[in-house]
């Protein structure tokens, strides 16, 4: 406004001095010319910034259609795929059951391993398009603590292989959806176990503090190099890449976990130090 008052008072001033050289007409004309000059500018402002806006109204519904069919590619991808990979499964579950060359069990059971791995991911993929999809939430209220013990009963196998010292305690209620919940707390047991070594240590603690619930998941394993930490969060990305078939996972995880906390405005931190340890914590 300042700025403005002083354009006015200089022009007012200019056209002052101006007045005591040249006659009245001339002045008019000036001034006549000058406001043509600024109404032209003003149009061409308005008219510019009218376009940039059109431009990136464009832009962005370009974006979201691109986005929209990527999805849509993603669903029917992951749709398309578990129809033969069931077939693949109950013909190897089939062979099994017959064979009797045990020259052949190897061949058996790495179809298998595969199948299932590839099973996994197009689960984890549809669960994935369809979290990110979601525009209604049927919420109600969940306690943590049968969910966990669900996970832990439905893991023992590996975390018994692994003589790893599982640790539990704890409880709180969390209002959401129970599949929502369910697949934050799989996925981060999972992969602390994964990536915990042998005879080493997972932690799950839930605590409240006031009218939150928070979820710990800690434990002693390979942990996450600092320079890692912005991209365990993104869609197949790996912190060991050479024991991928190793260490098995789909590599969504993490992923559909960032986009459930988004989903509900859950704040999501990850503290983690290369052999040493990952502490993930979920604030409801």
């Amino acid at each position: 406004m300042k700025k403005r008052l002083y354009i006015y008072t200089a022009f007012i001033v200019f056209f002052s001095h101006v007045n005591s050289y040249f006659n009245e007409s001339l002045l008019l004309f000036l001034i006549s010319s000058v406001s043509l000059l600024l109404v032209c500018f003003l149009v061409i402002g308005r008219t510019i910034t009218h376009i940039i806006e059109k431009h990136d109204n464009l832009v962005a519904e370009s974006l979201k259609e691109n986005a929209k069919r990527k999805e849509e590619f993603f669903t029917n991808a992951s749709h398309e795929l578990k129809t033969p990979l069931c077939a693949i499964k109950g013909f190897n579950e089939l062979t099994a059951l017959q064979n009797k060359d045990e020259a052949l069990n190897k061949f058996i059971n790495g179809i298998t391993r595969e199948t299932n791995r590839m099973m996994d991911l197009i689960l984890d993929m549809l669960n994935l398009s369809e979290i990110e999809n979601t525009t209604e939430i049927v919420k109600s209220p969940v306690y943590i603590s049968p969910i966990v013990k669900e996970v832990r009963n439905a893991i023992a196998p590996e975390i018994e292989k692994k003589s790893i010292n599982f640790i539990f305690k704890g409880n709180a209620r969390v209002t959401c959806n129970k599949k929502h919940l369910y697949e934050i707390v799989k996925n981060l047991v999972e992969n602390a176990v994964r990536y915990t070594n042998e005879n080493g240590k997972v932690i799950v603690k839930v605590e409240r503090i006031e009218a939150k619930a928070k979820l710990i998941v800690k434990d002693n394993g390979i942990g996450i190099s600092l320079n890692e930490h912005s991209k365990i969060f993104e869609r197949f990305y790996r912190v060991e890449k050479s024991r991928q078939t190793e260490l098995g996972g789909t590599g969504l995880g993490l992923s559909i976990v960032k986009h459930i906390c988004a989903l509900y405005n859950w704040e999501l931190v990850l503290k983690s130090e290369l052999g040493i340890g990952t502490e993930i914590t979920i604030y409801f």
